[in-house]
């Protein structure tokens, strides 16, 4: 068995064109936030149709723009394991896996469950509680649930990121024995190199919806083709004037943090540069000092010296390597996806004033959906003048957003309308639920803007003096969504709680899930007291990214979802039917953007925060 791919598609500023040519292997898509890697994914899957191009899967074609070929995803005998592994929690390991088999017999069902489980070797887990699962275990259980479908291709989307880093490693290893004794076509798409080089047979780098390299995954790991992939695999980026010499035909050198060293004294020796220390870190038996020359480089060395153990931030030292260990740069770095600038008030601390306080926003009329609605009117479109070039902050001119997965598509578009305006600042945008993104952040994660789904969550982030003021960006509201077909008949929000409806909603502390309830709560006040109740017994799933409801849905793993109507704005909107909720059950929610209080670019996020709120930004 094989896939067989050649991918076209554009969304906003992003081309993506990739071919993709996967045997019984593992192939893993790595690269940064907004680089396209997930768009190949959801294209493979059917959620997502290319503008041209084709798939194939041994002999059967899933898609040919050409021949007019476009199998909807539940046609295509692909096995999807998503980010937050998207189980049932009502239902226990066994049912877990068998949810799509209700077509079966019960004989065949039960054997074909029970076969998945003994693969992963889960089977004493059947009768447990997924919520009572660890993290590993409840990868295993996702993985079985795409297997027992029998797939001819396994896409698996970040699989190890909802894990925590005490868990991270040895399921890490677990996953990559099991695609191993697969042996079937697995796409895996990551942001986190390690994860590429731990489970792929070779890894696609891709950047700025290309394939940049491609080969063996010890390949690409010890021989980056740019400046980019020796970025993103963990090497320092030297060049050629650091080590004084002559550019010739490679004006950069990369090199593994290992193979350099540092000692106290200046010297004149070959692959020899003096620098300063910008922090220490002790990793185990190592210790990982940052430098200042050249900006961001690591330099990773044994815990064994007292010279390097006393080293302190602002001290001067030399680094060396040996030139056996420079790797030649054929290419110039890669850009990754970028993006873009603040008008009135910080908003009001108190959350609960959300909905006196927000100024109206104008509606859908006659059923059509609008994306994110502006709290700013905008009257014209006007584009400032490109800023001088100048270096911003202390940073290195990349900014890195991290926004509330309802926002995607507006904030997609800002990067081309940002970009033109600031060609000289480069922005990554990471989408998911807003309490991800929070714990991300608290913990550590390097972000420069913050746009959260709800005033809740922008709170808790004023309170971990993560950011000091926040500001209201945007409006969107709340819509039902179905399979095309439709197959619990939904029309309306009271269906949800009077038809045998497998609904799937956000969690309950995620922005979506909170809205979702207090709809429901609205609709009670017409619908009877115990409308809520009845609707949350047809819940077969929480989600903690919208994403996730709306994905469910589209690949009819569920009857219905609530999700923003700004989820199903564009593209997004033909792989669903969208059942509106009653005006007057609707929640205003509101997006909150925010500068971090340790953003290594303060003044470009300022830039990109007045961007957001200008009238071009509101537009």
């Amino acid at each position: 068995m094989s896939l067989q791919a050649v991918l076209r598609k554009r969304i906003g500023s992003l081309d993506v064109d990739v071919r993709i040519d996967v045997a019984n292997e593992t192939l893993v898509i790595a690269g940064p936030s907004g680089c396209g890697k997930t768009t190949v994914l959801r294209m493979l899957a059917g959620i997502m149709a290319p503008d041209s191009g084709q798939v194939q899967v041994g002999e059967q074609t899933l898609y040919d723009s050409d021949a007019g070929i476009h199998l909807p995803p539940e046609e295509r005998q692909v096995g999807v394991v998503f980010q937050n592994y998207a189980l049932f929690p009502h239902l226990d390991v066994r049912a877990n896996v068998g949810f799509g088999l209700s077509r079966l017999s019960s004989d065949e069902r039960q054997q074909r469950v029970g076969d998945a489980l003994d693969l992963l070797r889960i089977g004493r887990l059947a009768s447990r509680s997924v919520a009572a699962l660890s993290g590993g275990e409840q990868q295993r259980v996702s993985l079985a649930r795409a297997l027992v479908m029998q797939p001819r291709l396994l896409l698996l989307d970040e699989p190890l990121s909802a894990l925590d880093v005490q868990t991270r490693g040895h399921v890490r290893r677990d996953l990559a024995e099991l695609l191993a004794e697969l042996q079937i076509p697995t796409v895996v798409v990551t942001h986190d190199f390690a994860d590429a080089e731990s489970l792929a047979d070779r890894i696609a780098v891709m950047d700025a919806g290309r394939v940049v390299q491609a080969g063996p995954a010890a390949e690409v790991s010890s021989q980056p083709a740019t400046a980019f992939v020796a970025a993103f695999s963990g090497h320092a980026v030297l060049p050629a004037a650091l080590l004084d010499r002559q550019a010739g035909a490679h004006t950069a050198y990369a090199v593994h943090p290992s193979h350099m060293r540092l000692c106290p004294e200046a010297t004149n020796a070959d692959g020899t540069w003096r620098a300063a220390v910008t922090h220490v870190q002790v990793q185990g038996a190592r210790l990982l000092v940052g430098l200042d020359r050249p900006a961001g480089a690591v330099v990773e060395v044994p815990l064994d010296d007292a010279f390097l153990t006393a080293l302190g931030q602002g001290d001067h030292i030399t680094a060396q390597v040996d030139p056996a260990h420079l790797h030649p740069l054929d290419v110039a770095a890669g850009s990754p996806v970028d993006i873009p600038a603040a008008l009135g008030e910080p908003a009001p601390r108190n959350w609960r004033s959300r909905l006196r306080t927000a100024p109206p926003v104008s509606r859908a009329v006659g059923g059509a959906l609008v994306t994110l609605t502006a709290l700013v009117a905008a009257l014209a479109v006007v584009v400032p003048a490109p800023a001088a070039s100048r270096t911003i902050g202390e940073g290195d001119g990349v900014l890195t957003a991290y926004v509330a997965a309802n926002a995607t598509r507006p904030f997609d578009r800002m990067i081309q309308q940002f970009q033109r305006a600031q060609p000289d600042l480069r922005v990554r945008a990471s989408y998911a639920g807003t309490q991800i993104l929070l714990t991300q952040i608290k913990q550590g994660a390097d972000a420069d803007l913050f746009l959260s789904a709800d005033e809740f969550h922008m709170e808790q982030a004023v309170e971990a003096g993560l950011v000091e003021e926040y500001f209201p960006v945007s409006r969107t509201t709340q819509v039902i969504v179905v399979p095309p077909s439709n197959p619990a008949g939904v029309t309306s929000l009271r269906d949800l709680g009077t038809k045998p409806v497998k609904l799937v909603i956000g969690v309950d502390n995620v922005p979506i899930g909170i809205y979702t309830r207090q709809v429901l709560e609205n609709a009670a006040r017409d619908y009877g007291a115990g409308f809520a109740e009845d609707v949350q017994r047809n819940v077969v799933s929480t989600e903690t990214d919208v994403k996730q409801v709306l994905q469910k849905v589209a690949l009819g793993e569920a009857d219905a979802g609530v999700v923003y109507v700004s989820d199903v704005s564009g593209e997004a909107g033909d792989q669903v039917k969208v059942i509106p909720i009653p005006e007057e059950y609707e929640v205003s929610a509101i997006n909150y953007a925010a500068i971090i209080t340790r953003s290594a670019e303060p003044e470009g996020a300022s830039e990109l925060l007045s961007f957001i709120r200008s009238p071009q930004g509101q537009r």
